[in-house]
């Protein structure tokens, strides 16, 4: 993976007027197994216990408190890797020649921890194959994803595939402004591998602060906000979280479910019309399916 971005560039299809993000995500605080909200479950900064994700677990083994994800990983057999420290703020801006969409100063940025929704059982394997049919893949278009997502009876799933950056827990996909959709592996680590709570931090940390260094009002055009976004994070402005969220390429091979659970391990900007359904099935498959 490197320090490129798994970055969905959702157009016209996946329109954040066309999908209604159910409120109970937004704000509410971090729903738990039972239904329950945790309303300070989103956690500034990065000095969670290393064993926390800030949500109930789910455990194919109905042992919720043993520390299992339901990927056959229980927390105290997960193996952990090694995390560099996480800078305190960013770093100047990055400009360039004849645009003002270039990544902006972030001396003042500091990371906020989001916790993933809490697995549960919110998808059909029909509903994930769908949402990617019609508001994703090759074939998507704009009547057909606006169908689905308007449609009540996907309303809790489409809640844990998408949710705006804005929630205090994100579940598969999370939405920026100018409609850019950033995959949750952060998130999806967290859930897979606890004891590597810190690195899934440094990742999250990293997009934060790219999304926050290309804003759609700097960067109109969804394309040059995308380029923007991965520009930062080799340059000053993010490139010190870049370097601290490298420790996700370590999440591969039979001590790591995350590489496989999570989509670990690609170099590409994912847009649109690139992100794979393997993927993206897999994350959304492990996070919110039956």
């Amino acid at each position: 993976m490197g320090f490129a971005a798994l970055v969905a560039a959702c157009g016209a299809a996946t329109d954040p007027d066309l999908i209604d993000i159910p409120n109970v995500y937004e704000g509410g605080g971090v729903g738990s197994a039972d239904g329950s909200s945790d309303a300070d479950s989103t956690t500034s900064g990065f000095d969670a216990p290393s064993d926390a994700t800030g949500l109930a677990s789910h455990s194919d083994s109905g042992d919720a408190e043993s520390g299992a994800t339901g990927a056959g990983q229980d927390a105290e057999v997960c193996t952990p890797v090694s995390v560099m420290d996480v800078p305190s703020s960013g770093g100047a801006a990055c400009p360039t020649t004849g645009t003002a969409c270039y990544p902006n100063d972030e001396t003042s940025f500091s990371p906020t921890w989001v916790p993933p929704l809490p697995r549960g059982n919110r998808c059909t394997a029909t509903q994930i194959g769908d949402f990617y049919d019609l508001c994703l893949g090759p074939s998507a278009s704009d009547s057909p994803c606006g169908t689905w997502t308007s449609d009540s009876a996907n309303a809790t799933c489409l809640g844990c595939l998408k949710t705006p950056n804005t929630a205090s827990a994100y579940g598969v996909f999370i939405q920026y402004s100018g409609s850019v959709v950033e995959l949750n592996e952060a998130g999806c680590v967290a859930l897979a591998e606890p004891c590597n709570l810190k690195c899934a931090q440094t990742w999250l940390a990293s997009i934060e602060c790219r999304e926050a260094a290309c804003t759609s009002t700097d960067c109109p055009e969804q394309s040059d906000q995308i380029v923007c976004a991965m520009s930062a994070a080799s340059c000053s402005a993010c490139e010190g979280y870049a370097e601290a969220a490298a420790c996700m390429t370590e999440l591969t091979g039979p001590d790591h479910p995350a590489g496989t659970l999570c989509a670990i391990g690609s170099d590409d900007i994912v847009t649109e019309d690139s992100v794979t359904m393997e993927d993206y099935t897999s994350v959304a498959s492990f996070m919110c399916g039956m």
